[in-house]
């Protein structure tokens, strides 16, 4: 089976890493909110860096204040 592999680009345009899409799991980011709420959003990502990079990326409470994520984990082994 030939694997076909996907770029994940930031928003900057630089190319973060080259992973197939079957390489790639979800990870649960959560964060507490200014109100010391928490939330969690989830992203497809080959590791718990990239999940962060995403996260900071495409939430915008998050891309302003990265330091309020508590926790960065994958519910699959």
């Amino acid at each position: 089976m030939m694997r076909h592999h996907a770029p994940v680009v930031s928003h900057v345009g630089e190319v973060l890493s080259v992973v197939s899409v079957t390489d790639r799991r979800p990870y649960t980011v959560r964060y507490r909110t200014s109100d010391n709420s928490t939330l969690d959003n989830c992203f497809y990502a080959s590791d718990a860096f990239q999940a962060r990079l995403l996260a900071i990326e495409f939430n915008n409470y998050i891309k302003d204040h990265p330091n309020r994520i508590v926790k960065i984990f994958s519910a699959t082994t």
